[in-house]
């Protein structure tokens, strides 16, 4: 996210106009999450909740809610929480691994939560920031369906590091 992102995603913590305005931001930046239609239902400092529509393009062959949908929807919703906190002009957020696990077949709109305290995160990272050697950071996070099942969980864990420590072939 540039800085004008960056303030769209700031004012999307309190307008749900802002929060369509950065779901169809992201769906164009991020083109291969477009057809999930992934939309931001609340977000602030640090926290992120997520809806994956029940729509064709997110059903497998058995009318259920693909696995790598819900594994999209997991990765999406940690990634918006953490930039939240940290400036994309600044730093590069890659996932490293994605590892989930599947409770229960999705049937219908779907949620996952992710939050991290703010405070805590830059009193333990900071240092490791500043550094330029990267920093891995693993998050946890739930989906649920319309009724508060749990339907898989994911743990993705992240390298990031400042843009000017990156090095490119």
């Amino acid at each position: 996210m540039d800085w004008l992102n960056y303030k769209i995603a700031h004012k999307a913590f309190h307008s749900r106009f802002y929060r369509a305005l950065l779901s169809r931001i992201l769906s164009i930046a991020v083109p291969f999450n477009s057809p999930h239609r992934l939309r931001i239902m609340e977000m602030g400092m640090g926290y992120a909740k997520v809806k994956l529509p029940f729509i064709r393009s997110n059903k497998n062959h058995v009318k259920s809610v693909h696995a790598c949908a819900l594994a999209t929807l997991c990765e999406f919703t940690c990634g918006i929480a953490v930039m939240t906190i940290l400036s994309s002009d600044k730093f590069r957020i890659v996932l490293k691994s994605l590892h989930m696990e599947y409770q229960y077949r999705g049937r219908g709109d779907l949620f996952c939560e992710f939050r991290l305290d703010p405070q805590v995160f830059i009193k333990d990272h900071s240092a490791s920031l500043e550094s330029g050697e990267p920093l891995i950071y693993e998050t946890f996070s739930k989906v649920f369906d319309f009724n508060g099942n749990i339907i898989c969980t994911g743990q993705a864990t992240w390298q990031i590091k400042k843009w000017d420590s990156v090095k490119s072939a």
